[in-house]
């Protein structure tokens, strides 16, 4: 029994993002499978304080927009963001992961990405990148 707890501790150490005074931080994160991420973000959106977002915040990190409101995160000086179409594993393409990803966008990100050649049909590695202040306003 106490191996489960142990297991289950480690994995949700895994998928939060460090405490950082009445808040969270979020800082380099690549991104990775984007099951975790949702979750991982559904219990950020439900918890109190703000939500600092450092360097980089790419791929699957981006979910972020459809669960921090943009009053309760914001972007530290020179953060950015780097928007891509979903993979399987590092090279096969998804056209069904990246349907997920953009179901997951709100509107507007999902327009800005077009207008930046980003539509979600084309195959992986394309990547567009923002100033985090795109997003987030600038941390005080």
């Amino acid at each position: 029994m106490k191996k489960w707890f142990a297991a289950i501790a480690l994995c949700i150490g895994l998928v939060l993002p460090s405490a950082v005074g009445s808040g969270y931080r979020i800082s380099n994160d690549y991104g990775g499978e984007l099951t975790k991420y949702i979750a991982k973000y559904s219990m950020l959106s439900a918890a109190e304080g703000k939500v600092e977002f450092e360097g980089v915040c790419a791929s699957a990190c981006t979910l972020a927009l459809n669960f921090i409101k943009p009053e309760n995160g914001c972007s530290l000086y020179g953060s950015k963001w780097g928007f891509h179409t979903a993979t399987l594993g590092e090279e096969e393409y998804s056209q069904e992961g990246t349907d997920i990803a953009w179901a997951f966008y709100p509107e507007w990100v999902k327009t800005l990405l077009d207008d930046h050649g980003l539509s979600g049909k084309e195959a992986h590695p394309t990547l567009v990148w923002f100033p985090g202040i795109t997003f987030y306003k600038e941390c005080a």
